[in-house]
């Protein structure tokens, strides 16, 4: 990315996980304060509503198709889900997920961008 030469704001709340000690030449890690409510993070602000809701449609979809071909029930076809079938799922929700979702939780939980931040 920093051939692209490209800025990156990364939002991490306060999770010792995300602990780091080092330098990005193009990436600024700005950490949320400790105990901060679901109204400033963006996250929560719509983007995981969408994510899941389009994950479901997505299992739903996976589901329908295996009952349709065999004589499973959707009971016996979540029985036999696996992680390995949830993975290729996970990522085609998270790539449905719309830049306008984004931008819109964004300013939802800061009200600070105008169209043109996003240009």
């Amino acid at each position: 990315m920093s051939v692209e030469n490209r800025k990156i704001l990364l939002l991490l709340d306060n999770a010792p996980v995300h602990y780091f000690d080092g330098e990005f030449s193009n990436i600024e890690l700005y950490f949320l304060l400790p105990k901060t409510t679901s109204k400033i993070q963006p996250i929560d602000q719509g983007i995981v509503h969408s994510f899941k809701l389009l994950y479901k449609k997505g299992i739903t979809r996976n589901l329908s198709m295996g009952t349709n071909i065999g004589t499973l029930s959707y009971t016996d076809e979540l029985t036999k889900f696996k992680l390995v079938n949830a993975l290729p799922l996970i990522i085609e929700a998270w790539n449905e997920v719309t830049v306008d979702t984004i931008k819109n939780c964004f300013n939802k939980a800061y009200n600070l961008f105008s169209e043109s931040f996003f240009n």
